[in-house]
């Protein structure tokens, strides 16, 4: 499991961890098998994310050349 981000909210979920993972049920795997989770101590929920669509256009040169 890679935790690429911990962060700290005053929404209802307190803590935000961001994990890089292949998948959903990857992540879900991996947390399962954290003590915390075991002991019933966490219910997390999931928001996969993906990069920004057209990230690239505000960057984008046109005389650059290839």
């Amino acid at each position: 499991m890679y935790l690429r981000d911990q962060y700290e909210s005053d929404m209802p979920a307190p803590a935000i961890s961001v994990l890089e993972m292949d998948s959903v049920e990857a992540a879900n795997a991996a947390l399962a098998e954290l003590p915390i989770m075991k002991a019933g101590f966490l219910d997390p929920e999931d928001y996969p994310l993906r990069p920004l669509r057209h990230w690239e256009v505000p960057f984008h040169d046109d005389e650059k050349t290839t």
